[in-house]
Order: structure tokens, then C-alpha cells, then sequence
């Protein structure tokens, strides 16, 4: 397998539901951004997935702790067995309610 396979099939499971998001396939989406956001192909993802975080904060109830940020809350609750799942499944649902 040659490292442009195995980079194909390695896509970060957040950054596919972006793409299902949006009705691309990776590459795809790869190249609408580098046309949108010139000065950095990845913007487009990174402003998603603020969007989806602020969501996940509330829809997934993730406990927001006295004097902690919500980035160190989340970045706790997911670090907790099978959040990671969660949060995944989470972005691919919503990726679904946007193309719908």
C-alpha cells in the first residue's frame, strides 16, 4: 500500500462528517476550501467545528465545572470510556440534519 493510500484511508473521523456536511468527499472538500479560504484550506473545518463544539456542549449535557472553561470541560468529558464515540456519532448526525 503506497502512503497516498494509506493517507486516504486515515481521514479524522470529525473532519468526514464535515464532508458528509457539506455533500463532499474529502478531497473534494479539500479543494472547495482551498478556494474559499485561500490563506488556510482548513479554516472551513475549524470554524465548523467550533459550531458543532458549542453544540455538543448543550445537547450532549457535557457538565460545565465552577471556574473551568468550557474547552477544559469538554476536553474532560471526552476524554471519559466511550465519549469519543459519542462525540462522533454526534457530529455524523448533525452532518445529516445539514444535508437534509
Amino acid at each position: 500500500m503506497g502512503a497516498e493510500q494509506m493517507i486516504q484511508q486515515t481521514w479524522n473521523p470529525r473532519y468526514l462528517a464535515y464532508c458528509k456536511a457539506h455533500g463532499n468527499t474529502p478531497e473534494e472538500q479539500m479543494s472547495a476550501d482551498a478556494d474559499a479560504f485561500p490563506g488556510g484550506k482548513m479554516c472551513g473545518f475549524i470554524l465548523w467545528m467550533g459550531e458543532r463544539h458549542n453544540e455538543a456542549m448543550t445537547r450532549l449535557s457535557i457538565p460545565r465545572n465552577k471556574g473551568w472553561t468550557a474547552q477544559e470541560c469538554f476536553n474532560l468529558w471526552l476524554c471519559r470510556a466511550g465519549n469519543q464515540d459519542t462525540y462522533t456519532a454526534f457530529l455524523f448526525k448533525r452532518a445529516e440534519e445539514m444535508r437534509a
